[in-house]
């Protein structure tokens, strides 16, 4: 089984989460890919951040009508704070018959990633996907985020491959270990969860930026407001 796993805060997930998800997993044949809601993500302001029961009630709520986009509470039900390289060891743990992990991230977290626990660990255990997001010069910003991570990490260095991705995507081999960082255009929908919290304080609509059923939740229960 080819498993995807998108990390993210959903504060609150929207269409760009879920076209990303959607695309990759087309795109990459994966059997499915599974939402990952944070509990206490370590580089977020956590006063924005509402209780992490409502994002995974949202995120399930997004990804119900879709066959191959799953949900799991797996970093909520963590105590602590949510690590990637955590969850990843988590999964190859309890998922015996997974043949490949893809982790899959937006660039503008990936430019990010040499803050993270243990990121050196966190690329040496998985394939990684990196979706482009507007604004972002996603080949750019990735060869910038590897070198700098080679030079922090002496002993994680990175060789682009030199046969044929998955629709023409560049790419780069982990040297030392089985797995690939995908680099991936995807649509670009210029969305934010930001911006929605934004626009449900100042009391303007977010229909077509997110799914109705997490609209109406949102206005349920008064969240961001």
């Amino acid at each position: 089984m080819r498993l995807g796993l998108m990390g993210g805060t959903f504060n609150p997930i929207h269409y760009g989460h879920l076209a990303s998800a959607d695309e990759v997993c087309e795109a990459f044949t994966l059997d499915s890919v599974v939402l990952v809601p944070a509990s206490t993500p370590p580089h977020k302001e956590l006063t924005e951040i509402i209780a992490p029961q409502h994002r995974l009630m949202m995120t399930t709520l997004a990804a119900i009508m879709h066959p191959r986009l799953v949900v799991s509470s797996i970093e909520i039900d963590r105590p602590g704070a949510s690590y990637t390289v955590d969850t990843i060891a988590q999964f190859k743990q309890q998922y015996e018959e997974l043949s490949a992990i893809y982790f899959i991230v937006g660039i503008d977290a990936f430019v990010e990633i040499a803050s993270w626990r243990h990121p050196d660990a966190l690329l040496g255990s998985c394939h990684t996907i990196v979706v482009s997001r507007p604004g972002y010069n996603l080949h750019e910003l990735a060869l910038n985020t590897l070198q700098k991570m080679s030079q922090l990490y002496p002993h994680c260095t990175f060789e682009p491959l030199t046969w044929k991705q998955p629709l023409d995507n560049s790419g780069f081999q982990v040297c030392g270990t089985p797995y690939q960082i995908y680099l991936h255009q995807v649509t670009g929908l210029d969305i934010s969860s930001t911006e929605i919290r934004q626009r449900v304080r100042t009391k303007r609509s977010i229909r077509y930026l997110l799914p109705d059923s997490v609209d109406a939740y949102i206005r349920k229960y008064h969240l961001y407001s």
